[in-house]
This record gives structure tokens, C-alpha cells and sequence, in this order.
């Protein structure tokens, strides 16, 4: 299917793995191969699977093939895309588009597991000892973040990419998403969170983005949203701590300091 290969190019790559681009008879194609000790949700097949079910829906790259074994996926390279930069990504303009972009993403019906973060920080302070072993400062934290997810018991939920970092945005005339690593079912607003933490919006800016987001419907309570907020802010905390390389600027940068 790729098509005799012409030319292979690094790309800038995220926590997962390296990326690189593809030049073949056949077009144009990104390879992505999983780190070994990665912390992903939804491994290459998971994540062919879930992009097929996306393919038409216009946000995310069709999927071309994978490797189990080899932990490869491979998606078309979209063209007309392009990264955002920090002060363009809160512009009211692109706010609108990320809102209209993650309405299509929340409406897809796809069967892939449920967010779970009392679950995945389990795995992840295992990973770095187990709570017994964690800090004062740490294990409050920790205690924290359970008793802030059960903000999210029983609230319905749908297909979230969970992890909408500026490198997993691109854009053309609308939103392109990269990246399902920890996509799963949960509410909504767990992107929005996510969105809004990982980049550091500020007030007005993620009043931007709820407005632009709850327009034909009651908006989500500011104060709940600030719990969400943190609950997300303490997920990224916890999988930061016990990422394979957890000194690398790119993963440190997202742990709390400010306690």
C-alpha cells in the first residue's frame, strides 16, 4: 500500500515514541513506533482501529497499516495541515474551531475503554514505588486527585482524545487531531480540562473556550470546571513522575511545582 520508499525524515516526536515521515511512490505517510516502557492507553492496533472508525469525520489522519509486534503505526501524512503556535492557539477564532472539532470527535460511537483516573494514577504510583512510598507532599496530592474523581461518577460520557497538547493539534480549515494514545470514553469535559491545563489557558481564555463550547446549551459551572482542572492537572502530575525518562523537559513540564 505505501509504495515503493523514497525518502525517510524525522519528525518532531511526542513522550510515545519517535516520528517520522514517509516519502513513497504512493504518497506521503507518518510512522510513529511506541516507545518500550510508554505509558499509552491505546496501543497501534487500538489506535488503527479507532482511526478507521474517525477516517470520514474530517479531524484525524486515515490510518495505513500497523505492527503489532513492532509497535508501528503508520497514518497518512495530512498535507494542508499545520501546527499552531502557543499565541495563535487561544485566538478567539481557533478556540471556535477546537470547539466545533472536538463537538464532531464527541459524537463518533466508537467501543474503546472507559476513563478511569483513580485507575490509571494507580498505575502510575506503582510504578515509582506504590503510595507507601510516596512523599507527604505526594500523597496528598495523591489523595487528592482520588476524592476529585468522583466528580466524574455517573456522568455520561463519549470518545475523548484526553491528551489535546499543543502537538497534538493541527490545523487547516478546521481541527485535525494526532495522537489517540489515551483517547477513551469519558465526559466531555475532560477535554476541555485537558485542553485548558496542558496549555496553560488562562481565565479568559478558558472562559473562551466554555462559552464557544456550551453556546446552545447551559454552560458548565466554572467552579466544577476548576475541579475538573485540577483532577487533569494531577493525571498529567502522576504520569509525568513515572514516564520512562521523567527528567526530559517534555514530560517535566507537566508537574505541579505551585502547591
Amino acid at each position: 500500500m505505501l509504495g515503493q520508499l523514497r525518502s525517510v525524515s524525522a519528525l518532531e516526536s511526542g513522550t510515545s515514541g519517535a516520528s517520522h515521515l514517509i516519502e513513497t511512490a504512493n504518497g506521503r505517510f507518518v510512522a510513529k513506533c511506541f516507545a518500550p516502557g510508554s505509558l499509552e492507553l491505546l496501543g497501534p492496533a487500538e489506535q488503527f482501529a479507532l482511526l478507521e472508525a474517525l477516517a470520514d469525520s474530517g479531524i484525524v489522519a486515515r490510518p495505513a497499516g500497523y505492527d503489532a509486534d513492532y509497535r508501528l503505526l503508520v497514518t497518512e501524512f495530512i498535507e494542508s495541515a499545520w501546527p499552531v503556535s502557543r499565541d495563535r492557539l487561544t485566538r478567539p477564532a481557533t478556540i471556535a474551531a477546537i470547539a466545533a472539532g472536538l463537538r464532531k470527535l464527541h459524537a463518533a460511537e466508537v467501543d474503546i475503554p472507559r476513563f478511569v483516573p483513580v485507575g490509571y494514577a494507580e498505575r502510575y504510583v506503582d510504578r515509582i514505588g506504590g503510595p507507601d512510598a510516596l512523599p507527604a507532599l505526594e500523597r496528598q496530592r495523591y489523595d487528592e486527585l482520588i476524592e476529585l474523581a468522583s466528580l466524574l461518577d455517573g456522568v455520561p460520557g463519549c470518545l475523548c482524545h484526553n491528551d489535546l497538547a499543543i502537538g497534538n493539534l493541527l490545523f487547516n480549515e478546521g481541527l485535525h487531531l494526532v495522537d489517540f494514545d489515551y483517547a477513551a470514553i469519558a465526559p466531555a469535559v475532560i477535554d476541555l480540562a485537558s485542553l485548558t491545563t496542558l496549555n496553560e489557558f488562562s481565565e479568559k481564555e478558558t472562559a473562551l473556550l466554555l462559552d464557544a463550547s456550551f453556546a446552545d446549551e447551559p454552560r458548565f459551572p466554572a467552579p466544577e470546571f476548576a475541579r475538573v482542572e485540577r483532577l487533569m492537572r494531577l493525571v498529567a502530575h502522576f504520569w509525568s513522575l513515572a514516564s520512562a525518562d521523567p527528567g526530559a523537559a517534555i514530560v517535566a513540564k507537566y508537574r505541579i511545582r505551585d502547591d
